[in-house]
C-alpha cells in the first residue's frame, strides 16, 4: 500500500475541507464526488496531472507553463464572476444624473447570494458572444434550473442592486410579442405609452406584482447613484435575459 507524508495529507485536508464547505453552500450532493478527483491530485496521483512539467524540451515546458497558467486563470475567474463579484461598464443612458455611459461597476455576488449558472458550461470574460465567431458562448447543454444559494444579507430599501428583467412581467395588450422589453428598447417607452392606438395599454401580469427580482449590490462605482432607474447590462450566468441596475427605494 503507498504511504503518504504528512505534508500530503495536510494539503488534503485543507483542500478536502474547504470543498465540503463550498458544497453544503451550493446544496448539491453530486459535487462530493469531486473529493475522488482532490484524492488523486493530493494523494494517489493514478493520473499524472503534472507530467507535461518533467519534459526535457525547455520550449515545450515554457509553452506548457503559459497554457496551465492561462487555464487557471480563465477557471479562476469564471468562479470569482459568478460566485463572489463581477465588473460591468454602463453602456447607455438610463441611468444619467446618477451613472453615466462608460462608468464602470462592481456588483458584489455575495450580498443576496450568487446565482448558479443556468448553462454552466461556457467560455469567461466574453459575456453572452465570442468575439470575431459572433456565436454564443455557452453551451445550451447541460441546461439547470433557477436556483440562488444564500449570501450575506437581503435587499433592503436604498440598496443599490443590479437585477435582472423579468421577462413577461409587462405587456403592451395590442403588441405581445415580441415582449415589452423590446419593444421599449425599439420604440422608447413614451413613444409607446403616447401610442395607445398601435401599443394598447400597459399591463403588469399579476403573478409578477409581489416577485421583485433584486439580485445584487452594487458594491463600487466611480459615481454614486442617487436616482432609480434601470440600465440594459449583459448577463453571463443566465443567457437571453438582460440585467438591470436601480436603487430600491421608494419613488419621491
Amino acid at each position: 500500500m503507498k504511504k503518504f507524508s504528512k505534508k500530503q495529507w495536510i494539503k488534503f485536508s485543507i483542500a478536502a475541507v474547504l470543498y465540503l464547505l463550498f458544497t453544503l453552500w451550493m446544496q448539491n450532493a453530486w459535487l462530493l464526488l469531486g473529493l475522488i478527483v482532490l484524492v488523486d491530485i493530493f494523494l494517489t496521483g493514478y493520473i499524472p496531472w503534472g507530467a507535461w512539467k518533467r519534459t526535457k524540451n525547455p520550449q515545450v515546458r515554457n509553452v506548457l507553463e503559459w497554457v496551465d497558467d492561462i487555464l487557471f486563470a480563465l477557471v479562476a475567474v469564471y468562479f470569482i464572476n459568478i460566485f463572489i463579484f463581477q465588473n460591468y461598464q454602463i453602456p447607455s443612458s438610463s441611468l444619467e444624473k446618477s451613472l453615466l455611459v462608460g462608468d464602470y461597476l462592481f456588483v458584489s455576488k455575495l450580498s443576496y447570494g450568487p446565482r448558479v449558472p443556468n448553462t454552466p458550461v461556457a467560455f469567461p470574460l466574453v459575456q453572452n458572444t465570442l468575439p470575431f465567431f459572433n456565436c454564443k458562448s455557452y453551451l445550451d447543454w447541460p441546461e439547470w434550473d433557477y436556483k440562488r444559494v444564500k449570501g450575506l444579507g437581503h435587499v433592503k430599501r436604498n440598496d443599490i442592486v443590479v437585477f435582472n428583467f423579468p421577462a413577461g412581467d409587462t405587456v403592451a395588450l395590442k403588441v405581445q410579442n415580441p415582449d415589452y422589453y423590446h419593444l421599449v428598447e425599439q420604440y422608447g417607452r413614451e413613444a409607446i405609452l403616447l401610442n395607445k392606438a398601435d401599443f394598447g395599454d400597459r399591463r403588469l401580469l399579476q403573478k409578477w406584482r409581489k416577485q421583485p427580482s433584486a439580485a445584487s449590490t452594487i458594491t463600487r462605482s466611480m459615481r454614486r447613484v442617487s436616482c432609480s432607474s434601470s440600465l440594459h447590462l449583459p448577463s453571463t450566468s443566465a443567457p437571453g435575459m438582460r440585467l438591470a441596475a436601480s436603487d430600491w427605494r421608494r419613488n419621491k
